[in-house]
Order: C-alpha cells, then structure tokens, then sequence
C-alpha cells in the first residue's frame, strides 16, 4: 500500500514503468481520508487498509473474543469426531 499512498499524496511512482503504470490503475480503487488510505469496495463504502501486523492483531483480538464470547460458545457446531490420539 505504500506505493499507493506515495502517488495519491504527492505524486511519485515506483521507478520500474510497469510497476508505476500498475500503481496508476489500483489508485483509483483509493482514497485518502483525514490522512488514512481507505479503499473504495463496489458499493461505495469505504474500507480501512492496515497493514499485515495490524491485521494479525485485529484477528487475533477477534479469535479472543470469540473464545470468551458465551454466546458463540453456546451456538457453535458440535464436533461429533473423537479427538486425534
């Protein structure tokens, strides 16, 4: 996402020709807002970018509160499978 927001901000591209024609393309798909990249989906709502550590905690806070959530505990599909030995 770096090269993305690298040309949305001020306008540099990656020095490589296919790589910046590439950049040019995806670029349109993005948005900066109050100085976070957002992606624009099909629907037009926009979707926060973080980067692959952040997503790591963010699913790892969402498996935490999954395990702990009672309600999800109390739904969730029985395994009927013996436990591997």
């Amino acid at each position: 996402m770096d090269p993305i927001r690298a040309y949305i901000i001020d306008g540099t591209l990656p020095m490589d020709p296919k790589e910046a024609d590439k950049v040019k393309k995806r670029s349109n798909w993005f948005i900066l807002y109050e100085g976070i990249l957002h992606k624009r989906s099909f629907a037009r709502p926009l979707l926060c970018c973080v980067t692959p550590e952040e997503g790591r905690k963010i699913l790892e806070d969402a498996m935490t509160l999954v395990r702990t959530c009672d309600k999800s505990q109390k739904f969730a599909p029985i395994e009927r499978a013996p436990p591997p030995q």
